[in-house]
C-alpha cells in the first residue's frame, strides 16, 4: 500500500496544531501563507515543501522530523527555541545588574518577587538548552 508523504504531514501538521492549541490562522501569519494554504496542508491538497517544512516546525515548536512522522507517532514534547533560554538569562543578567546597581529597586517587593520567580525558572531550563 503507498503511502502519501503530502497527506500524512499534513494530518501530522494538525495534530500537532491541535496539541498545541494554535489556530490555523496563527501558524499561517508565523510562516506568511494564507489559512487556505494551511488548510489545504492539513487536507493533503497541497505540497510541503522541505523549506515549509521548517518553518512550520519553527511555527509549531517542534523538529522537522516530528511533522514528518506518521500519524499514529507520540505527540512531540514541546521545546522551546534556544534563542529564548539565552534571551531569559541575559534578561536576568540585567534586571540583577539593574538592582544591584539602584539599592532602592531591591527594596520593591514586586521586584523581589519578579526576580525570585525569574530565578526559579531559570533553575528549571536544561542546560543542554542554553549550548
Amino acid at each position: 500500500m503507498k503511502t502519501n508523504v503530502n497527506s500524512n504531514s499534513g494530518q501530522r501538521l494538525h495534530q500537532i496544531r491541535v496539541h498545541r492549541e494554535k489556530s490555523q490562522g496563527q501558524i499561517a501569519k508565523a510562516i506568511g501563507v494564507s489559512v487556505g494554504t494551511i488548510q489545504n496542508y492539513e487536507h493533503g491538497r497541497a505540497h510541503i515543501t522541505m523549506g515549509r517544512i521548517e518553518q512550520l516546525a519553527r511555527a509549531l515548536q517542534c523538529e522537522p522530523a516530528d511533522l514528518l512522522a506518521r500519524p499514529d507517532s507520540p505527540l512531540p514534547r514541546y521545546r522551546r527555541p534556544r534563542y529564548q533560554y539565552k534571551q531569559f538569562a541575559c534578561g536576568l543578567a540585567a534586571v540583577l545588574a539593574m538592582s544591584s546597581l539602584d539599592p532602592t529597586l531591591g527594596r520593591s517587593p514586586q521586584l523581589t518577587l519578579d526576580l525570585k520567580q525569574l530565578a526559579d525558572k531559570l533553575n528549571r531550563i536544561d542546560p543542554d538548552d542554553l549550548a
